[in-house]
């Protein structure tokens, strides 16, 4: 293992495997999934892998900063979707992380009960002006959006 991948075994649902973080690629089992960009995050669901681009751009300025950074990958390589397809707005996230329902009803405790579905998994994603969204990922659908600063 070189200086710049990391490696690590999972077992999900979908049965168990290996995974080696490169800065511009992943691996699962033996599919790579390439990526133009420098990675600065990844979550896994029990069917997908969220990949977080590095949002950083040449200044400070939002509109240098790289919109539309989280994309979802099938475990087979095939890009699903681009986040701005599931929020209908282009935003530059900082962080994400998929949550099963019992779990997300303990982290984000202002999150009306009647929102989630038992059985389903989402994904929190923050923007860099913390907004947050939330994407039932096995439906594909935002659920909310909200600002932690309102």
């Amino acid at each position: 293992m070189c200086q710049n991948e990391l490696y690590f075994n999972t077992i999900t649902p979908s049965g168990e495997m290996n995974i080696i973080i490169y800065r511009d690629s992943i691996y699962i089992n033996d599919t790579a999934i390439k990526y133009p960009y420098t990675l600065s995050g990844f979550s896994i669901s029990s069917d997908k892998i969220f990949l977080l681009q590095d949002a950083s751009g040449k200044t400070s300025d939002y509109e240098s900063c790289n919109l539309n950074n989280i994309s979802a990958y099938s475990f087979d390589g095939k890009l699903l979707w681009k986040i701005h397809e599931i929020i209908n707005e282009k935003r530059a996230f900082g962080h994400m992380n998929v949550y099963d329902a019992k779990t997300i009803l303990v982290k984000e405790e202002s999150l009306e009960p009647q929102l989630i579905v038992d059985g389903h998994e989402y994904l929190i994603c923050q923007s860099v002006y913390a907004l947050k969204f939330i994407v039932d990922i096995t439906k594909n659908k935002l659920i909310k959006r909200w600002s932690n600063n309102w």
